[in-house]
């Protein structure tokens, strides 16, 4: 490989069905035909994925209506991260308080979805099926906490990371850092929506808790829900549950 090869997150996601138009993926294409060392580098990329999604520990979410305060338990080595193969996706992100300020780039989470041994590039608005693997990755210019909520039609909220009704996790700074273990997610169907609150300080799960609880007072429905009243940076993403691929 040299300087007018692509670099291995390009050849990363080129692995990612929908992150190219039609014309980059065919000049990378069109470059690995005639490079040996990037289809070699092709190639090992494949394998790392293949091997991650035979490792990979997930969280299991129950098919039945748990209470809010369910707590997920992970399964197998949080040692695992999803990658290698550093594929990323940026979240719109939504308003936030004023008094809460990172340096440089507004923190984001991005995620991918992994269906039936394929890699799917996540978007808003997107149709996701039961059993299902999710992966986050977030970006942020500055050591920070974190917390990744995630919230039904019927009021359901599951913690997704840091696992259980705690609080906050700590994260250094970095770019499209991939959070441990993936989620698989449960027979539900509907909306759903993503949050995930950057704060300086660690926020308890009850104070989000709540903030859900008030905003569904206000709008009654998650897909009207874009931030909450708390102190921090939110990013969030609506999705849909729909029957398939089960």
């Amino acid at each position: 490989m040299n300087d007018s090869c692509p670099s291995s997150l390009k050849l990363s996601l080129f692995l990612v069905e929908g992150e190219y138009t039609k014309e980059e993926h065919s000049t990378i294409e069109a470059h690995l035909a005639g490079c040996a060392g990037c289809r070699q580098r092709l190639d090992e990329l494949k394998s790392e994925r293949e091997t991650l999604y035979t490792q990979k520990p997930t969280l299991d979410l129950p098919n039945s209506n748990p209470p809010m305060w369910w707590r997920p338990v992970l399964v197998g080595s949080c040692a695992c991260l999803l990658l290698a193969i550093g594929l990323w996706f940026t979240l719109a992100r939504e308003k936030h308080h004023d008094d809460v300020q990172f340096k440089g780039q507004t923190p984001s989470l991005s995620f991918r979805v992994e269906r039936q041994g394929r890699v799917i590039a996540g978007r808003s608005h997107m149709h996701l099926y039961p059993n299902d693997r999710i992966r986050f990755a977030y970006s942020v210019d500055e050591d920070a906490y974190i917390y990744i909520v995630n919230v039904d039609n019927d009021k359901r909220i599951t913690p997704y990371y840091p696992i259980g009704t705690g609080k906050s996790a700590a994260i250094r700074e970095g770019t499209e850092v991939f959070l441990p273990g993936s989620i698989r997610l449960d027979a539900y169907l509907g909306k759903e929506r993503i949050f995930a609150v950057f704060s300086r300080e660690p926020l308890k799960y009850e104070t989000i808790a709540l903030a859900i609880r008030q905003a569904f007072a206000r709008v009654h429905a998650i897909e009207k829900i874009e931030a909450l009243e708390i102190r921090g940076v939110q990013a969030t993403i609506l999705i849909t549950k729909v029957k398939g691929h089960e």
